[in-house]
């Protein structure tokens, strides 16, 4: 007899845990033999339920908690990254950029950068 049970799931994570076309989830329920059942978007629910045996809800619990943890890792990464912007140079300085990459905004040429961000630490 089938059993239903809750599991918290950030809204956040509902779209990548579903996947492109449903890939993901559809995975996790033909791998474990449950069904997965997440909440419309206009709910914003953080429950999802998995309804199957009581031996197999186990088994897509711990691959969806493995999937978050990843999704997790990418996150706090990504939020880690730091990102530079430089501007382009103007134009009445575009002769002094140097050759290399084309920058289509000036119209001549720029070096790619050799150095790593933390060469950059005195700008900060």
């Amino acid at each position: 007899m089938p059993v239903v049970e809750d599991m918290t799931v950030p809204f956040s994570f509902h779209g990548q845990l579903i996947g492109q076309k449903g890939k993901e989830i559809r995975q996790i329920m033909d791998e474990c033999g449950v069904t997965v059942a997440i909440p419309r978007p206009d709910e914003r629910s953080d429950v999802i339920q998995i309804i199957g045996p009581p031996s197999k809800i186990d088994g897509a619990r711990k691959m969806i908690e493995k999937k978050l943890q990843s999704l997790e890792e990418e996150r706090k990464q990504r939020a880690s990254m730091t990102m530079v912007v430089f501007r382009s140079t103007p134009p009445s300085r575009r002769n002094n950029i140097g050759r290399g990459l084309k920058c289509p905004s000036v119209g001549t040429s720029v070096r790619p950068s050799t150095k790593s961000l933390s060469d950059f630490s005195e700008i900060w």
